[in-house]
C-alpha cells in the first residue's frame, strides 16, 4: 500500500474537528482513520451497487407472523373480484349503446 498526500475540498470544518478528535481519542492518526472510514464506506456502497440493498435483504427474508396464508387463494380471490368488476363495467358500457 502506498501512502499519498491528498487534499480534500468541501469538508465541513466542524465535522473534520470531531473526526480528528475521535481519531486522536483512539490513538490513531487522521490519515489512518480516514483510510478506515473510506474502506468502510466504499464497502457498504459496493454491496448496494451489487444488489445487496437493505430493502431487498429484508424482502427476501420474510418474517413468519404465525398467520397461515396461501398466496394462491389470494390470487384466486383477486382474479374473481376483478373479473366481476370488469364484467359490470363492460355490461354498463355495452348497455349504453
Amino acid at each position: 500500500m502506498t501512502n499519498a498526500s491528498i487534499t480534500f475540498r468541501g469538508v465541513d470544518r466542524e465535522i473534520y474537528r470531531r473526526f480528528k478528535s475521535a481519531a486522536v481519542s483512539k490513538d490513531k492518526q487522521v490519515g489512518e482513520a480516514v483510510n478506515e472510514a473510506m474502506m468502510q464506506w466504499a464497502g457498504k456502497n459496493a454491496e448496494k451497487s451489487a444488489g445487496e440493498d437493505s430493502f431487498f435483504k429484508w424482502a427476501s427474508n420474510p418474517v413468519d407472523w404465525g398467520v397461515k396464508t396461501d398466496a394462491r387463494k389470494t390470487d384466486e380471490y383477486l382474479a374473481e373480484y376483478y373479473d366481476e368488476k370488469y364484467k359490470k363495467w363492460h355490461e354498463k358500457k355495452v348497455g349504453r349503446k
